[in-house]
């Protein structure tokens, strides 16, 4: 498949026009079956000029993903999981970042939701150990940026580090330990605006999947921390709203 073929017919799911939007669909759908649709996409989404067209392969892409995971093969799934951590890391382009927040979340929450799933039937089964996919690389990357000395490499480790808590918090919430420190770190500390966000986004997050007593507890105890933070959030925005003023 040729990416002109593709964007010829995303440019024309813009158009002004029903009758041109149901023969593009028509044909992307067509497209779909193609064993490098995916890749294709992604290419789209990294290396074209136009934002509107990188959105919306962005968006077929989310959509093919969260549909029919089961049917793509594996080499391309594992290929998807690596150029998304490597755009991610040099996007530059707020509106294509948070896009790609997405579709990492999206994956994540199929890989990583599956890994939590398997553990707890192991555990009530006793079952042997099998391979779970997962997703290491991720999980390194988070690791990696949170700890980092550079504002905006934090910053973006706290973006994937909530993206994973939007669309897999039981995941998190087995890492509990590490989690609290994290956010208990970072809601004290105050590095940026962004990084308390993310934070306060974590948290939330957690808490509406937490069910054991000893979290709850735990939990109980951020929230003057957290309260603090957004205290924090607040006069940071009016300091803002008077410089734009």
């Amino acid at each position: 498949m040729q990416s002109a073929t593709l964007v010829h017919w995303l440019r024309q799911l813009t158009e002004p026009d029903t009758e041109k939007i149901k023969q593009a669909t028509k044909q992307l759908q067509n497209l779909s079956f193609n064993n490098d649709f995916l890749l294709q996409l992604f290419h789209i989404l990294r290396s074209e000029q136009n934002e509107q067209l990188r959105i919306s392969a962005s968006v077929l892409l989310r959509r093919k993903l969260s549909k029919s995971s089961s049917t793509i093969p594996k080499d391309v799934h594992e290929t998807l999981k690596k150029l998304l951590l490597e755009q991610v890391q040099i996007e530059t382009n707020q509106r294509i970042q948070k896009s790609l927040f997405e579709l990492i979340g999206t994956i994540a929450k199929q890989d990583l939701q599956q890994e939590v799933i398997e553990k707890k039937t192991k555990k009530a089964k006793k079952q042997p150990k099998n391979e779970v996919t997962g997703w290491k690389e991720y999980l390194h990357l988070c690791g990696t940026l949170v700890q980092s000395t550079d504002l905006k490499q934090l910053e973006l480790g706290m973006y994937l580090f909530a993206t994973l808590a939007t669309y897999c918090a039981e995941f998190i919430l087995q890492h509990w330990p590490h989690t609290f420190n994290l956010i208990t770190s970072m809601l004290k500390t105050r590095p940026s605006p962004i990084v308390c966000e993310q934070s306060l986004i974590i948290l939330t997050n957690l808490v509406k999947v937490v069910q054991q007593k000893q979290y709850v507890q735990t939990i109980s105890d951020l929230v003057p921390i957290a309260n603090d933070a957004i205290q924090y959030l607040f006069a940071n925005l009016k300091v803002m709203t008077i410089k734009i003023d």
